[in-house]
């Protein structure tokens, strides 16, 4: 039904992304799934449970970083526009 090996390196992959903070890695991982969430239905296993609630935390806390970033990105462009007119306006 699913591959536990896979599901579980992926876990490991991502929280090791995070630990290091290397969003690209993080980001890859999430877009990679090792289990298919279409073919899931009501009656999954304890087991499968608890990776998808794992999942579902490390793709949110992902989100939350990926948010951060382009927020921090943001910033960054609005004091260039701003440095931009303050010397050639």
């Amino acid at each position: 039904m699913y591959d536990k090996i896979k599901i579980e390196q992926w876990i490991q992959s991502l929280k090791i992304a995070l630990i290091e903070n290397n969003v690209q890695a993080a980001f890859l991982l999430t877009q990679d799934l090792p289990f298919d969430t279409h073919t899931f239905t009501d009656n999954v296993d304890a087991e499968m449970k608890e990776y998808l609630d794992i999942a579902h935390e490390l793709i949110g806390q992902t989100i939350a970083i990926l948010q951060s970033q382009r927020d921090d990105v943001r910033k960054q462009i609005e004091k260039i526009r701003q440095t931009r007119k303050f010397f050639f306006e």
